[in-house]
């Protein structure tokens, strides 16, 4: 794997991708929007410990945090 790109960058990543291989990048549509609160207020303490050791991983490779 040499590129992984982010979903909050999803078109321009997904542009990247399409150009590495070689083909023309689609639209992709935003069908499913959210309102606009932050995801971080959707979880509770026990949850955050929960996915902050789950995806401990992932959280330090993408430099994501719930602060």
């Amino acid at each position: 794997m040499d590129y992984i790109g982010r979903f909050e960058n999803l078109n321009a990543d997904f542009g990247t991708i399409c150009n590495k291989i070689g083909i023309e990048t689609p639209d992709l549509p935003h069908k499913t929007k959210g309102d606009g609160a932050d995801y971080r207020d959707a979880y509770d303490q026990a949850n955050r410990d929960l996915i902050s050791t789950i995806y401990q991983e992932e959280i330090k490779l993408f430099d994501y945090a719930f602060d």
